[in-house]
């Protein structure tokens, strides 16, 4: 009878170390982590927004006139499209840098809204806002000429 207290006193203690060993050296599977994306938004007058305008990558975003539509250098989309269209473009790309074009005083603030929206795309790296007043020198895009396929104009 007192081996059999002994082995159940002894099977009792080894459980009892194996869960606060558990408990306290849980490891936690990563899908549980939290991770949050914040592109640096920038002036497009900032030394650190100098796009690439000869090789056509530049992209340009606007509202036109309003948050329900909106222009990717010259091309016209719905905003219910931005996530997926920008997603495509930027996805294989280095450089994920989205120059946004500040209508604010025009588009009663839809431009603000977008910037915001921008800033929850995980594709987005950096945000540029144009100054329409002060744009940089490069601004307005020229259409980009695309080579072969009989050239015609770009915009992406």
């Amino acid at each position: 009878m007192g081996k059999a207290f002994l082995a159940v006193v002894f099977l009792a203690s080894i459980l009892a170390t194996a869960f606060f060993v558990d408990r306290h050296y849980r490891i936690l599977p990563l899908e549980n982590t939290v991770t949050t994306h914040h592109p640096d938004v920038l002036s497009a007058a900032s030394g650190s927004c100098k796009p690439d305008v000869q090789l056509g990558r530049t992209i340009v975003l606007r509202t036109d006139p309003d948050l329900a539509s909106l222009k990717i250098n010259q091309q016209k989309l719905p905003a219910n499209m931005l996530h997926d269209i920008l997603t495509e473009i930027l996805r294989t790309r280095v450089d994920r840098t989205i120059y946004l074009v500040d209508n604010s005083a025009r588009d009663n603030r839809d431009s603000m809204i977008l910037e915001k929206m921008l800033q929850q795309l995980p594709v987005v790296s950096r945000i540029c806002v144009i100054d329409p007043q002060n744009p940089p020198a490069w601004y307005p895009l020229k259409p980009y000429l695309a080579g072969g396929g009989g050239g015609t104009n770009s915009a992406l």
